[in-house]
């Protein structure tokens, strides 16, 4: 059956929004639960980028000591000592460049502007996830929101942009025919 114009009720579960966040999106703002749940994203994002950051830093030098090691019985002192000076600008030019993505992308926080894209749905199953197509925007989505959605439906999606992840999440969306 397809969907009515206006707060779909399977979107919303599907999407986690609920027509007070609707009318809030319909305005042009995210909703004090939308805030809320971006920052938080944004947070556990971060949190998992430190944590995937120290888990290759610690593999980085137990592998350049091993690296060194080998080196030194191998050739000696000269040859682990050009070992090390390669693996040193290695690492220097990771934390440089972790520094400055760090800089671009997350010091401000998250980007609690809202987006919208209106349009007709193509929607798609993918191999890791089901994706919809709408205005020229790609959409990653849960299986039960996927099932809310008709294909060849008009839409409005309204979504935010997470920065350092560059994808975009749907924070809801409503039948416009």
């Amino acid at each position: 059956m397809p969907a009515t114009a206006g707060f779909d009720p399977a979107i919303g579960h599907g999407l986690g929004f609920d027509r007070s966040d609707l009318e809030y999106n319909q305005r042009g703002a995210l909703s004090p639960v939308q805030v809320a749940a971006v920052r938080a994203e944004h947070a556990k994002m971060g949190a998992q980028s430190r944590v995937a950051g120290i888990v290759v830093g610690v593999v980085f030098v137990g592998g350049t000591i091993a690296g060194i090691i080998g080196a030194y019985r191998e050739g000696g002192a000269l040859l682990a000592l050009k070992v090390a000076g390669v693996m040193f600008m290695i690492g220097l030019i990771c934390v440089v460049a972790n520094v400055v993505h760090w800089y671009r992308t997350r010091r401000h926080g998250p980007d609690l502007r809202l987006y919208v894209v209106d349009g007709v749905t193509r929607c798609r199953p993918d191999d890791e996830s089901p994706r919809v197509d709408i205005g020229g925007v790609t959409f990653y989505v849960m299986p039960s929101v996927f099932a809310a959605l008709h294909d060849g439906r008009y839409y409005r999606i309204y979504y935010v942009e997470h920065r350092f992840a560059h994808w975009r999440r749907p924070v809801s969306a409503e039948a416009l025919v």
